[in-house]
């Protein structure tokens, strides 16, 4: 019964999808770094549905633990700008250990709908009522100890992310890994006081988290980093610095 199961969803995906990737672990074997996972007793058959950026880290990833892979992709090339991933700045944030809601969010809601700088918009509508009880969630959620806990939770994810890719990054030639991936300093600006001052509570969180930075205090020490941004827009900063990424995230 589990074989003619198998075998139905294996035909149903290939009706579905134009191609189909099959990624077998002897090329990848010799290449599992210390701490990486050893080879199954039993490799299993697996299927990833999608070629793109975490598609393929995934099979990839399954392939080195010794399992059989078949990734599946409709647009027939695997990891372009037909995928979802494709065009995201290729950097591995590991310093964004703080989610979208803060405690000052709420008081700041009024002038974000009004402002039209903003990037929150709501057009009257019905729908606004079928929202409004994830509307008052979002806000409940903004009180700090849930901001606090959701950090935490994400900084657990994040500070493990650039050791999880190593395995992958392993499988690159080492001459050819510099054309891959390099470490960038990232910028954050802020345009007013009271913009620093509404995000004093993610900076503090984001320090007891350990995310490393650099705080920059004036217009100056901002263009010294970047010098192409406009001194009339910016107030103060941070700099994270030696942050992973991607040359091309396409």
């Amino acid at each position: 019964m589990l074989r003619q199961w198998r075998t139905s969803f294996h035909r149903s995906l290939a009706a579905r999808l134009s191609y189909r990737a099959e990624i077998t672990t002897s090329a990848y074997k010799s290449n599992v770094t210390e701490g990486g996972s050893s080879t199954p007793t039993a490799p299993k058959d697996v299927a990833v549905i999608g070629g793109g950026f975490v598609g393929v880290s995934c099979a990839l990833h399954a392939a080195l633990r010794g399992h059989r892979v078949h990734l599946f992709e409709r647009s027939g090339a695997f990891g372009t700008r037909d995928q979802a991933s494709y065009g995201n700045a290729g950097g591995f944030a590991s310093h964004a250990v703080t989610p979208v809601h803060s405690p000052s969010l709420p008081r700041q809601l009024p002038s974000l709908l009004n402002s039209p700088e903003s990037p929150l918009s709501l057009a009257p509508s019905l729908h606004l009522l079928r929202m409004a009880p994830w509307l008052l969630s979002f806000v409940y959620h903004c009180q700090p100890h849930k901001v606090s806990a959701a950090s935490a939770a994400l900084a657990t994810l994040l500070h493990q992310a650039e050791a999880g890719y190593k395995p992958l990054l392993d499988l690159i030639p080492s001459q050819h890994l510099d054309k891959v991936a390099h470490r960038q300093n990232i910028l954050h600006v802020w345009g007013s006081q009271r913009s620093w001052d509404d995000a004093q509570f993610k900076r503090d969180l984001m320090r007891d988290l350990g995310v490393e930075m650099q705080q920059l205090n004036s217009v100056d020490e901002i263009l010294e980093v970047e010098p192409h941004i406009r001194g009339d827009r910016v107030h103060k900063g941070l700099l994270y610095p030696g942050t992973f990424g991607l040359r091309n995230p396409g």
